[in-house]
């Protein structure tokens, strides 16, 4: 076994940029956004993300009509597979899935603007 020795001016600028990495992929979720929008017809169908202090987004509220063809758990579970880029960053986002709500009150949060193809301050 080879051991390599780093110093601790290194070891921290290795973990700020692992904590600089993205771990949400933004422009999937634009796509996926889309598409429940398209397919709630109108009623509701809208994704929202909050960021964070830092402006790291590791929050998303989707907001359903009470008319939709989803499964809730399995389109959080979906929408976990496909906006992280690596499983172990599970964890380090929260999805919430409702049906006729917006998101809690508070600082951050944006919804997606189909037309302006963006994130909007909501």
């Amino acid at each position: 076994m080879t051991k390599i020795l780093i110093t601790e001016e290194q070891l921290n600028l290795i973990k700020e940029e692992c904590d600089a990495k993205p771990r949400f992929n933004l422009p999937k979720l634009k796509n996926y956004a889309k598409g429940i929008n398209l397919v709630c017809n109108g009623e509701y169908g809208h994704i929202f993300i909050k960021e964070d202090e830092v402006g790291n987004n590791n929050e998303v509220f989707v907001c359903l009509g009470d008319l939709n063809p989803f499964d809730e758990s399995a389109l959080k579970d979906f929408l976990l597979e496909v906006v992280c880029y690596d499983y172990k960053d599970h964890g380090c986002f929260k999805i919430t899935i409702e049906n006729e709500a917006m998101p809690p009150q508070g600082k951050g949060w944006k919804i997606y603007n189909i037309q302006k193809d963006k994130f909007l301050p909501y």
